[in-house]
């Protein structure tokens, strides 16, 4: 239960702001001329950053390759051409590490969504002989404090996904101001095994104030150790909780039936964009599948009615059987708690609130999601925790066995 009185205990949220702030060091940080760094002692190599080249994309795509030694999960990333056309592409910036001026040893990248006004970064990877030989942390500030000056007032929220079987990327995340925010339990496979991730987040100040949605969550009792997390960490106000009756038209739901489309994008990897859809409706459940891990994920929808979203959901849980699908996720209105109980019956379960993720255009406004999982297989416990990512799992998994090992 959450009460009124813990209101009253607000705590600092760290914004871009706050970043931007911390390392002035960095205000004419320029990427298309390079920056190098002074070697201090114990460094035995000297680093410089740059924007990559279409030219360095093989090399990119080599990195990935040897850290991961052929297990990386999007193989996009492994192929020198994909690589390519993400340089190029205006809403990518993907930048390298350098040492002696020319050596790659390492990249990353950011990708930009200016008309939803959010960011990701992701595709971080050095060098296995020489990761330790710099510092990584002053390298990846750099990086991400000119993306966030750059697309400053444009882009009110960043994120990435952490992986969890090592800490590494959860000191990465702690670093550069980032807060986890939701749990992915065993959404990838790296060295052909099951890992968990968790969703860092970083908000412009203007997220949670001005642009959050005005609107009170409602949500099912279910969500409500996810949305505690959220609501001690962004000073949410105290939602309405309701699990109302999930009340069918059965004459409407037979109609939706016979009226389902079903169509496959393929890419050359074999990735495909499923859409189930209803003739003569705009309604729809978009979701990009993987066969190669396994999962269904990215997943969009609309609905006029919550009969066409039980049977969307009806659909997907036949084809998690049929393609053998160990894990699926759906981000879903925190305002709509009939949505969110179809999930619940559909076998999902929430394992993240987040405040202002989504932008509503109409609305010009944050509205907040559930983030929500379909996961086949026991939570792998392989799995190594920070003292923020603990305290997380711990308040939406207070049972869970993996804290008593």
């Amino acid at each position: 239960m959450i009460l009124k009185k813990e209101i009253i205990t607000k705590k600092p949220v760290r914004t871009i702001e706050d970043f931007l702030n911390s390392f002035p060091k960095f205000r004419d940080i320029d990427l298309h001329k390079g920056i190098s760094f002074s070697t201090k002692s114990g460094h035995k190599i000297k680093p410089s950053i740059q924007l990559a080249k279409p030219s360095e994309a093989k090399e990119i795509a080599q990195i990935f390759k040897e850290v991961y030694r052929g297990s990386y999960p999007y193989k996009e990333l492994e192929d020198e051409i994909e690589v390519q056309k993400m340089i190029r592409d205006p809403d990518f910036h993907w930048i390298v590490f350098k040492i002696n001026a020319d050596e790659i040893i390492g990249c990353t990248a950011f990708h930009v969504d200016i008309e939803n006004k959010s960011g990701t970064f992701h595709g971080f990877a050095i060098k296995k002989t020489l990761q330790g030989l710099t510092d990584l942390v002053k390298l990846s500030n750099a990086c991400l404090y000119s993306i966030l000056k750059l697309y400053k007032n444009k882009v009110l929220l960043w994120y990435c996904e952490v992986r969890s079987a090592h800490t590494k990327s959860q000191y990465m995340g702690r670093f550069l101001g980032l807060d986890p925010i939701a749990f992915l339990p065993n959404k990838d496979f790296f060295f052909n095994r099951e890992e968990s991730e968790f969703i860092y987040i970083m908000y412009d100040k203007e997220a949670l104030q001005k642009y959050r949605s005005k609107e009170t969550p409602k949500i099912t009792h279910q969500v409500l150790k996810c949305y505690y997390y959220a609501f001690k960490k962004y000073n949410l106000d105290i939602p309405i909780v309701k699990n109302p009756e999930l009340k069918l038209n059965e004459l409407k739901v037979r109609e939706i039936k016979n009226q389902l489309i079903k169509s496959i994008e393929k890419d050359r990897f074999g990735n495909e964009l499923i859409t189930i859809s209803i003739k003569n409706s705009e309604s729809y459940i978009r979701f990009l599948h993987h066969p190669l891990i396994q999962t269904f994920e990215q997943t969009t929808y609309g609905v006029d009615n919550i009969e066409e979203l039980f049977i969307f959901a009806e659909q997907v849980k036949e084809l998690i059987a049929k393609l053998d699908v160990r894990y699926f996720e759906c981000f879903v209105s925190a305002y709509i708690p009939t949505h969110q109980i179809i999930f619940l019956n559909a076998g999902l379960q929430p394992t993240g609130y987040i405040p202002s993720w989504r932008y509503n255009k109409k609305k010009r406004v944050l509205e907040d999601i559930i983030v929500f999982i379909y996961c086949k297989n026991e939570i792998s416990k392989n799995i190594k925790l920070l003292s923020e990512t603990e305290e997380f799992l711990k308040t939406i998994y207070p049972n869970w066995d993996i804290f008593n090992i």
